[in-house]
This record gives structure tokens, C-alpha cells and sequence, in this order.
């Protein structure tokens, strides 16, 4: 263990500016057909979509990605999905992995959800949605009936998902009938 301290795994690692990485073809962008693809397949994950474009005239949602990637296809899929009202906090709209407006992207930790926070108080939105700069962790606060916004855990979280894949299965009549 003393060992593997000492031991600098970064030592023989070579490194270059990113341009000069795609200027010599080491990079590959990838096009739209692979957000397409990705995005076609977020919502095949949506049971029963018709519960968004039930609400959606009313329902109000605030969305930063903290700097993250999921500034772009976030919002596509919560439009797709029939978001109708989505308010994107712009500061934060913007890829930059010095996260300047935030002391931690993490979304589980409210305090990084002031400017969403004050954006979602100034157009009255419902819930406030936040992801982790690779958009692989989901952060969520809701408006109580006291007008503040509460973070809801990820046990809480895992409770409404279920509540809501239950519901809709039941719905579409997919549910099992001996279903535990």
C-alpha cells in the first residue's frame, strides 16, 4: 500500500492541447444521428408519456445542467417528452469545467441550485431539475405549498418513480397481475 502512494500513475502519461489532438485525427465527433439515436431511446424509457402532456399546459420546470453536457439534449428530450414550459438558467447553459458559478456541480447538494432557484421563484416554476456535468446524476427540487423549494432525496426520488412506473403499468395494463 506504502507503495502504490509513492507510485505516480501519471508519470508516463502524454498529454497535448485539444486542438492539436483533433488537428491530428485523435478526436472523433460524433453527429446528430447519435443524439438521435440517444435521444430515441430516453424515450422508449417513458411508459406513459401522456401524464407530461397532461400537465403540460400548467407545469413549469427550471433546468441547469451546472455547466455540464446536458445542456443539450436535457432539454430536447424534456421537450420531446411534451415539456412545454422550460426554463433553462443561462448562466449555467454554458460548458465550462471551471464551473464558475458554482463551488460544487454536484446536483445532490442544494446550495448549488441558487441562480436555478432564483429563476424558478421569478417565473413560478414547479420543479427545478439539475445534472452533474456529464448529466449522469439528476438533482430535483420541488415547490412546497410554503412557495420554497425542497430538495426531494434519492430515496424520496426512488419512491415517485416507482409510484409512477406502478401507475402507468396499471394504466396500459402491463402491470402483472400478481405483481409484489
Amino acid at each position: 500500500a506504502a507503495g502504490m502512494r509513492e507510485k505516480d500513475v501519471f508519470r508516463d502519461v502524454t498529454t497535448m492541447a485539444f486542438e492539436e489532438a483533433v488537428s491530428e485525427g485523435l478526436v472523433e465527433f460524433l453527429g446528430g444521428e447519435t443524439d438521435e439515436a440517444f435521444l430515441g431511446k430516453v424515450m422508449e424509457q417513458a411508459i406513459d408519456p401522456d401524464v407530461v402532456k397532461s400537465v403540460a399546459d400548467d407545469l413549469k420546470i427550471v433546468y441547469t445542467p451546472f455547466h455540464g453536457t446536458g445542456y443539450k439534449l436535457v432539454p430536447e428530450a424534456l421537450s420531446r417528452l411534451g415539456v412545454k414550459h422550460l426554463y433553462p438558467e443561462p448562466r449555467q447553459m454554458v460548458v465550462d469545467g471551471a464551473f464558475p458559478t458554482v463551488k460544487s456541480p454536484n446536483p445532490e447538494n442544494p446550495e448549488g441550485f441558487y441562480l436555478a432557484a432564483e429563476l424558478a421563484k421569478n417565473v413560478g416554476s414547479d420543479l427545478i431539475i439539475g445534472t452533474d456535468p456529464d448529466a449522469d446524476r439528476v438533482g430535483v427540487m420541488a415547490r412546497g405549498e410554503d412557495g420554497a423549494y425542497h430538495t426531494i432525496s434519492g430515496n424520496q426520488m426512488g419512491v415517485l418513480l416507482l409510484d409512477y412506473i406502478i401507475g402507468a403499468r396499471r394504466r396500459k395494463g402491463t402491470l402483472p397481475e400478481n405483481a409484489a
